[in-house]
């Protein structure tokens, strides 16, 4: 996987394209989630949903609320999992993600 040099593209196009400033910031939470850098990639997500203008498809949003959601899963930070989830069953019923909302402890 060249890691680098994605991030340099998308580091680009949230410089040169701002319109598209929320994508690549999705883009770049994808990349160190992968990597498993969770606090870039949380933070990564969170300036994905904040960037302006706004996510405008559901599924991107959903994805950011996954990647932030799943995090908070392994740490086993239960109530901040389950907030996240909540809202990519909301945004998407039927993202991967969801299954780990119907199995988080009560």
């Amino acid at each position: 996987k060249k890691f680098t040099e994605a991030c340099d593209l998308f580091e680009t196009v949230i410089r040169e394209h701002p319109a598209l400033m929320a994508e690549a910031h999705l883009g770049l939470a994808n990349i160190f989630a992968d990597q498993g850098d969770t606090i870039s990639a949380i933070c990564q997500a969170e300036s994905a949903l904040s960037s302006h203008p706004a996510l405008k498809k559901t599924t991107e949003k959903a994805q950011c609320h996954a990647i932030i959601g799943i995090i908070y899963t392994q740490k086993k930070m239960t109530s901040k999992a389950r907030e996240h989830l909540q809202k990519v069953a909301e945004l998407d019923e039927n993202h991967p993600a969801v299954f780990l909302l119907k199995n988080l402890p009560r």
